[in-house]
């Protein structure tokens, strides 16, 4: 069997870390472009099979530039709970260049209608888009979680991430993108 050597000379071990471990950015409102986007189907039992996006959004400049942050955005308007699902208005409108809540009168146009589809962006289409977001930070509940499993006396108080509070209206510099089609 052959082997694979490494050279360690100079090199030290350090202390196990969770690698990719980063503090949250501040809370303000940052340029990104979209990064990433895949289409997807939730897991979870309420909203098991319904179709979302994982959007992954890249700040564009200054001291956190090239940062990454990552949304799942519904592809759908209640949640399996009954529950608004905000997040697609708040998404959709401004990468189509409209605020959320024009955005949200024009599908509930489109329902009252009795429209069965409704054309958004497709995940190619937003490749690239450049938007403003505003970040908060919060409690990161799920890593605290994992590191009581090993440090009983963690406090959520020292766990955070970044939380996208809202997405504004693209700048005029932004390219508009083609629509695509998704089942309501």
């Amino acid at each position: 069997m052959s082997k694979l050597t490494i050279n360690l000379t100079g090199q030290t071990v350090q202390e196990e870390s969770q690698g990719g471990n980063f503090d949250p950015i501040p809370a303000g409102t940052y340029a990104v472009t979209i990064f990433d986007v895949e289409q997807s189907e939730f897991q979870s039992e309420a909203n098991k099979g319904k179709p979302y996006l994982k959007v992954q959004l890249r700040i564009a400049e200054g001291e956190y530039a090239n940062r990454r942050l990552f949304e799942n955005v519904p592809l759908f308007l209640e949640w399996g709970s009954g529950a608004d699902a905000f997040k697609f208005y708040d998404f959709f409108g401004p990468v189509q260049g409209q605020t959320s809540k024009d955005f949200r009168a024009s599908v509930k146009e489109a329902v009252e209608a009795g429209n069965t589809d409704l054309d958004l962006p497709t995940p190619e289409d937003l490749m690239g888009k450049e938007l403003e977001i505003k970040v908060k930070v919060v409690p990161d509940k799920y890593n605290w979680n994992i590191a009581k499993q090993t440090n009983p006396s963690a406090v959520l108080e020292d766990f955070n991430t970044n939380e996208v509070q809202t997405y504004l209206l693209p700048s005029q510099s932004s390219k508009a993108s083609s629509p695509g089609k998704f089942k309501l």
